[in-house]
């Protein structure tokens, strides 16, 4: 799973996020761990963006298999919002990332994934910054914390409906302002073993 964010607005960003996912495609039918997957995307990103863009992710793959009872997901993001990963077991909300730049800046990208358990009802939420970054008509933004607190009061919705009410409460607080960036939001959740 792979959420992903190009500096900038407008026709420049979207154009060049098309063109990064024409390479995803091409990447991702390769085998390859994440750090390599990431390497690669990186030449891309610095080969088909101008140099004034960059291009933000985050990513989040099965380490394991998710039938056996130590599964687990290997995450990193570069230059993004950290993926907020809901611990049925704890019964809170922990941000998982990495310490890696975004995607374009440097020749060469350093990155280490790292792994995490995925216990029965865990939901990973990957996000784009628009989420947060959304402003109220008093120039007040949403906020990482209110995200947060959305994942961790709704997170036994079905997914669909989680994401769907994490949308409809970021609008709610922008009231009649309008947004400012793309909004994006991906969740998974382990279900129990059958």
């Amino acid at each position: 799973m792979l959420t992903a964010d190009a500096s900038g607005h407008g026709v420049a960003a979207g154009l060049v996020m098309t063109m990064i996912k024409s390479q995803l495609f091409s990447l991702a039918s390769e085998p390859h761990d994440a750090g390599d997957f990431f390497q690669r995307l990186n030449q891309c990103v610095r080969k088909l963006a101008p140099k004034n863009m960059f291009v933000t992710a985050a990513y989040v793959a099965l380490a394991q298999e998710a039938s056996t009872a130590a599964a687990q997901i290997e995450f990193a993001t570069v230059g993004h919002p950290p993926i907020l990963h809901y611990s049925a077991a704890r019964d809170a909300v922990e941000e998982l990332s990495t310490s890696a730049t975004a995607l374009g800046m440097r020749a060469t990208l350093t990155l280490k994934p790292r792994v995490t358990a995925l216990q029965r009802d865990d939901v990973p939420l990957l996000y784009t910054d628009g989420i947060c970054e959304q402003m109220n008509p008093k120039k007040e933004q949403w906020g990482l914390e209110r995200l947060k607190a959305e994942l961790q009061q709704h997170h036994h919705l079905p997914l669909a409906q989680l994401c769907d009410r994490i949308m409809r409460t970021g609008a709610a607080f922008r009231g009649n302002a309008a947004a400012h960036d793309d909004m994006t939001l991906v969740a998974i959740r382990r279900e129990a073993q059958v």
